[in-house]
C-alpha cells in the first residue's frame, strides 16, 4: 500500500469515527465514495439554516459537486444539532472539510502518480527551490477547476511527445 492510500484510509477511519459519534449514517458514504473520483470538485464552510429544525442555524460543511449542486455532508443528528452551539458546529464543520480537502489532495497527487506525471532534467537549482507536487497539489485544492484544466494541458502535452 502507497503512502497515499495509507493516508486516505486513515483519514477515512477518523472520519468513520467522527460520523458515528455525530450519528450521520449517510454523510461518511459519500465521502468516502466521491473522492474517489472528480465528484466533490471543493468543500467549504457554510452558514445555514437548518435543513430540519425552524429557527435553527449553524454552519455545515458543503461540497460543490462536478454537476453543480451542493450537498451537506455532515448533518448529525437532530438532538446533537439542537444541543450544539455556534462555536461547535463550526469546529465539526473544520473537522470535515480539512479532511475532505486532503481527501481531495491526494485523490489528485494519486491520478498525477499513476500517470507518471514526473518532472524530469531540472537543474539542481530549479529542483531544490520548486516542488512540481507540492504546487499541483496546492493548486488542486485551492483551485480543483483550474487543477482539471492543467492536468488535461499535461496530458495532451504529453501525448503529442509520443
Amino acid at each position: 500500500m502507497t503512502n497515499a492510500n495509507k493516508d486516505r484510509e486513515r483519514i477515512l477511519k477518523e472520519l468513520q469515527d467522527f460520523y458515528t459519534k455525530n450519528e450521520d449514517n449517510y454523510g461518511f458514504g459519500r465521502i468516502k465514495l466521491y473522492t474517489i473520483d472528480d465528484t466533490i470538485q471543493s468543500i467549504s464552510i457554510q452558514m445555514k439554516e437548518d435543513p430540519t429544525i425552524k429557527d435553527l442555524a449553524g454552519y455545515f460543511p458543503v461540497v460543490q459537486m462536478s454537476d453543480g449542486d451542493e450537498l451537506i455532508i455532515l448533518c448529525p443528528s437532530v438532538p446533537i444539532r439542537k444541543n450544539r452551539t455556534i462555536d461547535q458546529s463550526k469546529e465539526a464543520a473544520r473537522f470535515v472539510v480539512d479532511r475532505v480537502a486532503e481527501l481531495i489532495r491526494i485523490r489528485n497527487i494519486t491520478r498525477l502518480e499513476e500517470n507518471e506525471y514526473v518532472v524530469r532534467n531540472f537543474t539542481e537549482n530549479q529542483s531544490s527551490s520548486f516542488n512540481p507536487y507540492k504546487a499541483l497539489s496546492k493548486l488542486a485544492v485551492e483551485d480543483p477547476s483550474k487543477f482539471e484544466t492543467v492536468v488535461k494541458e499535461l496530458e495532451d502535452l504529453l501525448k503529442n511527445d509520443d
